[in-house]
């Protein structure tokens, strides 16, 4: 396979944040503030929700050495949450670069 599934979700997070510093650099050199929006603010908290969420289930797992009993298909469950919560994640952080660039073209469209 070309690219994983995990190294695509990691190029699609960052794809958003190369989009709000760029379009900051752009608009700066024109001595022009851009103000966050609501999709930057989305994907923030799914973000934290995500990394929140998948430590807590970690934990939550590694509690079995203590006695802990949990269902037998507990870590697929783990597997599918977590997967779902990063790509939920990723898709806020492209939604919200797609956003910041089509909002703030006119300071990217004279490069």
């Amino acid at each position: 396979m070309l690219c994983s599934k995990r190294s695509l979700r990691l190029r699609c997070r960052d794809f958003g944040a190369l989009a709000r510093v760029f379009g900051h650099l752009c608009a700066a050199s024109k001595g022009k503030v851009i103000a966050a929006n609501i999709w930057g603010k989305v994907k923030t908290v799914t973000q934290m929700v995500a990394v929140i969420g998948i430590i807590a289930l970690q934990i939550l797992s590694d509690m079995r050495g203590f006695g802990l009993k949990l269902p037998d298909n507990f870590d697929g469950i783990i597997y599918i949450f977590n997967e779902t919560l990063i790509w939920i994640s990723t898709f806020f952080a492209v939604l919200s670069g797609v956003i910041y660039m089509k909002q703030n073209s006119e300071f990217i469209s004279d490069i």
